[in-house]
């Protein structure tokens, strides 16, 4: 999360601990959402039932998704990328120019 920070300087983050209150927030719609960092392995909630329900929820196009992951699989990857608005896979710790072109695709 600080690498984030160091590239956004002044944009707002929003991170949570908890998948479930972080997927409440986005499904509420009280604040306008650009990118979502989501990892694969999560409590109570892992990525893919986030992915899953974002898009029962009809929640496509609100956000753009990234994996931010210490998985090195491909078969993860090929998964998430499947969801339409994943829009990559970056596995951690990332390098801040691969973050950097991340925000640039979103803007």
């Amino acid at each position: 999360m600080n690498q984030l920070k160091k590239v956004l300087i002044d944009e707002p983050v929003k991170a949570f601990t908890s998948s479930k209150e972080a997927f409440r927030f986005v499904k509420e719609g009280q604040e306008d959402i650009s990118l979502i960092l989501l990892d694969i392995s999560m409590p109570e909630m892992d990525g893919f039932a986030f992915l899953k329900n974002y898009e029962e929820a009809n929640l496509k196009g609100k956000a753009k998704i990234a994996m931010y992951t210490s998985s090195i699989r491909d078969a993860d990857k090929q998964k998430a990328m499947v969801f339409s608005d994943v829009i990559d896979f970056i596995v951690k710790p990332a390098e801040e120019d691969h973050l950097r072109k991340l925000i640039d695709k979103v803007d």
